[in-house]
């Protein structure tokens, strides 16, 4: 069994939430997204900018593409959007 890390993130709404996955994910996870209290309050935000992840999936979620987000912000680069979609749905249908 993978050794497993647990870590907690906090909203803007200050909801604190818990996410377990095992030490490669975290590292993988880790090159794409960041939190910090200093940005954003510790949303958290694709690494090296100040974008919220979760930008990306309302984007999706509202019916707009990857193209639409990444011309919103363009300080996104294509493969951490496309390797952020990957990473979480191989976390919810383990493919």
């Amino acid at each position: 069994m993978d050794a497993v890390k647990t870590r907690f993130l906090v909203d803007a709404q200050g909801q604190k939430s818990a996410v377990v996955l095992s030490i490669a994910d975290w590292e993988q996870l880790s090159e794409l997204v960041t939190t910090s209290p200093e940005v954003l309050g510790g949303i958290p935000v694709f690494s090296a900018t100040r974008v919220p992840i979760k930008t990306l999936f309302d984007y999706l979620h509202e019916g707009g593409s990857l193209n639409e987000f990444l011309d919103e912000f363009p300080s996104v680069r294509r493969e951490q959007a496309a390797t952020l979609l990957d990473f979480v749905y191989s976390a919810f249908w383990g493919q």
